[in-house]
Order: structure tokens, then C-alpha cells, then sequence
């Protein structure tokens, strides 16, 4: 099992009721952390209860909340109650999401606007609302995509657009800000602790591994809009 030390840190984990949100808030909680929860079951239901009680379990402070994430104004309130419960948040699993099964012919505009205020929206304002918080703790995000976003299947548009559209989001948050996101890091895997930071003056757009021994890191940069200095 990876062992990682988070004790006492505030992890924010959307979709937590079931699946794999509950997984990952299992995790969590064992790591130390108090986990704010939320999702479309009612807070009196089998499923939040679960989730209550698997934070509980390991003695961490917990907080639940019902929310439907494709209305937007719902997403910075929720953000807003768990840090009056718990405090500053300090990491944010962007996990919810819902297959939507349409071939591109069929589907509507009202199809697509549900698919992709679910899917791909509430990662950017969950995001958003925990900016502030995340830049301050030296915090970080974790958005849910898939393997639709890499492989697409039949009659599953649009959810194959919005699972890709995440792992573009999860490009342009890497340089959100400019004095964190332009840098290249080294992590120990076994605890979360960062070992080397070097500052990169430029957008890096690929990294590869090279070098007799494969043990030299290559990167890219882009040039545009950025001068010389």
C-alpha cells in the first residue's frame, strides 16, 4: 500500500458517495486527512452515510454536502460551507462525472450542455473556487478523466469530447499562475515530498527521458509570447 502522510491536511473529494470517490476518500482519510464530500445523494441516505462513516473511522473530521455540480452557482458555496467546517483546503479531487451515451447525430444541444457542465465545467470552477486557498498551502489538483479521452467509443459523444477536454484543462491549470506553474519538479512517490524544484522561464510543453542510462530529463518550450528575457 502507498503510504503517504497527509495528516491533518483538507481534501476537498467531489462524486465521494460511491465508487470511486469513496475509494479515493477511504485513501485519504487513512493518509491523515479531513475530507469534505459532496454529491447528488441526500445527506440522510446509505450512500452519504458511507461516506461519513468511512472519514469517521480513521478519527479524521469530515463534511457532506448535496450538490448538483452542473449548477454553477452551487459550486463556490459548497467550497465556501466545507472551509467554515474544516478549515483551508488544501487539495481538491475534481472526481465526479456521469457517462452520457448519444452518437454525435443524436445528440442535442441540451444533451451536450448537461454532459459538459458536469464533466468538463465543474473541474475549472471547483478549480477556481479553490485557488486562493490551494496557491497559499502550496496545495494541489487532481481532475477525473478517463480512457475515453484517449481511446473514443461509439454513440459515447459527448462524453468522449469532455474526458478530453480534461486533460487540455489539466495542461492550462499547470501554468494558471506564472511564479508557480513554469517549473519542473521532482517527487518522492513513497511520502509527497517534493525534492528538486527548478524554475523554468518559459511554458513547457513536453517532457521526455533520454540519455544512455535514460536518466536525463529533456523538456520543450514554447517561444511565443515570451521574450528573450
Amino acid at each position: 500500500m502507498l503510504a503517504i502522510d497527509l495528516t491533518d491536511k483538507i481534501a476537498v473529494v467531489t462524486g465521494s458517495t460511491q465508487g470511486l470517490g469513496l475509494g479515493i476518500t477511504r485513501m485519504l482519510a487513512k493518509a491523515g486527512c479531513h475530507v469534505a464530500g459532496c454529491g447528488l445523494d441526500a445527506p440522510d441516505s446509505k450512500q452519504a452515510k458511507s461516506f461519513l462513516e468511512t472519514v469517521r473511522k480513521e478519527r479524521r473530521s469530515v463534511y457532506y454536502e448535496q450538490v448538483d455540480l452542473k449548477k454553477q452557482d452551487r459550486i463556490p458555496q459548497f467550497i465556501t460551507n466545507a472551509k467554515e467546517q474544516l478549515g483551508s483546503i488544501d487539495i481538491l479531487i475534481s472526481n465526479a462525472g456521469k457517462n452520457m451515451f448519444s452518437a454525435p447525430e443524436e445528440s442535442t444541444l441540451g444533451f451536450w450542455e448537461e454532459d459538459n457542465h458536469l464533466n468538463l465545467r465543474s473541474h475549472w470552477l471547483l478549480s477556481k473556487a479553490c485557488y486562493e486557498d490551494l496557491k497559499t498551502n502550496n496545495g494541489f489538483i487532481l481532475l477525473m478523466t478517463s480512457n475515453h479521452a484517449y481511446g473514443t467509443l461509439l454513440n459515447c459523444f459527448p462524453y468522449n469530447v469532455s474526458k478530453a477536454g480534461i486533460v487540455g484543462m489539466v495542461k492550462a491549470l499547470a501554468i494558471f499562475d506564472p511564479q508557480t506553474g513554469n517549473q519542473m519538479t521532482k517527487w518522492n512517490s513513497q511520502n509527497g515530498e517534493c525534492l528538486q524544484s527548478i524554475a523554468v522561464p518559459a511554458q513547457v510543453t513536453s517532457c521526455c527521458f533520454g540519455g544512455p542510462e535514460l536518466d536525463r530529463l529533456f523538456i520543450t518550450t514554447a517561444r511565443i509570447g515570451r521574450s528573450t528575457t
